[in-house]
This record gives structure tokens, sequence and C-alpha cells, in this order.
């Protein structure tokens, strides 16, 4: 699914976004400004940014050229109430994939969707194994050759099944699991400190604690972090890195 994120004073263009897109293909996302989808674009949480913009004047392409700055690769389709040729022709110079007139048309604006990613190639991309033509010939393979790939194949399956089965070992034992599942992690990302935080349950769950605390997150488990500094460290989902990972998801 890709998320598209549309930047306008106002929500009457979100809601046509909204309602023209294909939700089982698309998301949408609505911020005011450029400035305040800062985070979304640097960090390329977005896969098209859909603006709010008349390019009647110089102040239009600043906006751009702010846009740009923040999200340098995102594709760019801007909907406008007015335009100018020579603006119109500024914006297309700026990288802006594709400019329209408002109202918004679905299917003018499907198509434009359609344009930047094929449904078809999202489909084989995303669902379909790699296929050959019916009409290619395959030679049958020589017991040997067929063999060997049999006894290779498992050889890279083994490591695969071990580390699962190290962790299932564990399956009665929450901290022994969380550890165990730490380390197959530092190995994969090849990262050298890890930690993993968990709020509490709710009183209503079994657990102790109220509402508000149930907001704050404790670290349960770790690598490469002395246990002795965890003990004075929280996550709370109302503010700093935990508040920042609610908001983006």
């Amino acid at each position: 699914m890709r998320t598209l994120l549309v930047l306008a004073e106002h929500p009457e263009l979100a809601e046509a976004v909204q309602a023209a897109a294909n939700p089982e293909r698309f998301r949408m996302l609505h911020r005011l400004n450029a400035a305040e989808a800062e985070p979304l674009l640097v960090h390329g949480l977005v896969d098209a940014c859909i603006l709010d913009l008349d390019l009647t004047s110089v102040q239009a392409i600043w906006a751009l050229e702010k846009l740009r700055r923040r999200a340098p690769r995102c594709p760019v389709i801007v909907f406008s109430n007015a335009r100018q040729p020579e603006w119109e022709e500024e914006a297309v110079l700026q990288g802006v994939s594709q400019v329209l007139s408002k109202p918004l048309r679905p299917r003018l604006f499907a198509a434009v969707l359609e344009r930047l990613w094929p449904a078809a190639q999202a489909v084989t991309a995303d669902l379909l194994p790699a296929t050959h033509p019916a009409s290619a010939f395959t030679p049958p393979e020589s017991p040997a050759l067929v063999g060997s790939a049999g006894v290779s194949a498992s050889s890279q399956l083994l490591p695969v099944l071990r580390n699962f089965s190290g962790i299932l070992t564990q399956s009665l034992n929450a901290e022994g699991m969380l550890k165990q599942f730490l380390l197959l992690l530092r190995d994969i990302l090849s990262i050298n400190r890890a930690v993993i935080f968990l709020r509490q349950p709710l009183a209503e769950f079994g657990g102790a604690a109220g509402l508000g605390e149930s907001r704050r997150l404790r670290a349960v488990s770790s690598v490469g972090l002395s246990q002795g500094l965890l003990e004075h460290i929280e996550l709370s989902l109302d503010a700093g890195i935990g508040s920042q990972l609610l908001r983006l998801g």
C-alpha cells in the first residue's frame, strides 16, 4: 500500500483525494504545509505528495523548492485553481509530475496515479512469483545436479530452522525469548545495541497500571546496554522518541 500526502490549508482536497483513491492501494495523510509534514518527507515515509497550489506567482515556486529540499525524489502532483503558462512550466522544471485543475476529477486522478505506479507492475512485484514463458524449452536436469541443488537448499534452510528453534525453546520464558529474539535481530541487522520497550498492562487486563501509566513504556530486554542504565530509562507516548514513533507509525 502506498501513502499519499496531501498538503492543503483546507480539507476539501484531502477529502476528494481520499474518495477518489483506491483504498486497497493507497492511504491518505493530510498536513497543512511542508513544514508540518517535514518528518514524513525527510524520512521518506510518503510515496507521493499532492499539493494545493495556485501557479500564479513566484511564491508558488518557492513553496515547491522548499518541498523539493525536504523530499527530492518524491513525486509531486499539483492541484491549482488558477495557473499561468510560465509558472506552470517552472513548476514542471522543479520536478512536478502533473499539474491538474480543481476540482478533482476522480477518473483523471486515478489515471495519473496509475501512470506513477502501474497496477500490473505492483501486482507482479508484490504478489506473483517470477515465471517463464510457456513456450520456452527447459532441458531436463541430470539427477546429480538435482541432488546437489537439494543439498544446497537444505544447507541454507538449516540455520534458519536452528535460529527459530533457539527462540521456541524459550516459549515458556518471556525474558529468555525476548533475549533470543534480540540476538537474532542483531545478527540480521548488524546492530550493536537494541532495546525492547513494552507498556504496562491496564488494570482491567490483570495489570496494575492506570490509564496514564499505560502510556509509559519500560525496558524489558536489551543487548549491548547496561541493565543498570535501563532501570532509569522509560519511553513515553506523550513526548520524545515514543511520541514520534506513535505519530509516524
